[in-house]
């Protein structure tokens, strides 16, 4: 089915080694749906299809060195189908996929049962090295409101566009603030808890 993720991103020193996820899908038993992740440093996006099949897409442009340490809108759409690119915007700016890995088949990827924003939805020891804010996903996938939700590089704090499609939405932070700020308490999983980072609910069927 199609999906979109959007949200805010603060890279820490984490980040630069290892396998560390933004956001993770999959059932309670360790099947998994969606992977958003770095992975030593470079930006990926992997999907599974409802057999063992996996297929990653790596943005190697996209390295977490030169955006660690400030914020920065994330924006990325997937119709689903195994055979076409997810695009991943950065900052309002599309970036293509240097190399790809695996195979899925056709267009029947597993929509998950549960999922986490921050780290593995049933590891410990791949969080994230730094903070988000303003996480979204929608079912559908569109390039159209990229633009929209980084609305010039200002955090949108009220309201959201194409609200008819969305799946689910955590502000991830104080909501009482001042519109294109991001407040000093939003969400950072590298400080929290191993067992406070994670954040599991039900992704509605979005085939």
């Amino acid at each position: 089915g199609n999906i979109t993720f959007s949200f805010w991103i603060n890279v820490g020193p984490k980040q630069l080694s290892g396998d560390k996820y933004i956001f993770s899908s999959g059932t309670s038993g360790g099947g998994e749906a969606i992977r958003i992740r770095f992975n030593s440093g470079e930006f990926s996006f992997v999907a599974f299809d409802n057999g063992s099949n996996s297929k990653e897409w790596i943005y190697n442009t996209l390295l977490a060195t030169p955006i660690a340490g400030s914020w920065h809108h994330m924006y990325i759409v997937w119709n689903g189908n195994f055979a076409n690119d997810p695009i991943v915007f950065l900052d309002n700016v599309a970036y293509g996929v240097s190399s790809r890995t695996g195979t899925g088949s056709g267009t029947n990827w597993n929509p998950s049962t549960t999922l986490a924003i921050g780290g593995h939805h049933t590891a410990t020891s791949n969080q994230l090295g730094g903070a988000l804010y303003s996480f979204g996903i929608w079912n559908v996938s569109s390039s159209a409101n990229a633009d929209a939700l980084y609305n010039a590089g200002k955090p949108l704090n009220h309201g959201l566009p194409s609200a008819g499609n969305l799946l689910l939405f955590y502000q991830l932070g104080n909501e009482s603030i001042e519109q294109g700020t991001i407040p000093s308490n939003a969400h950072d999983f590298a400080t929290m808890n191993v067992l406070d980072f994670i954040e599991p609910f039900t992704l509605p069927n979005t085939r």
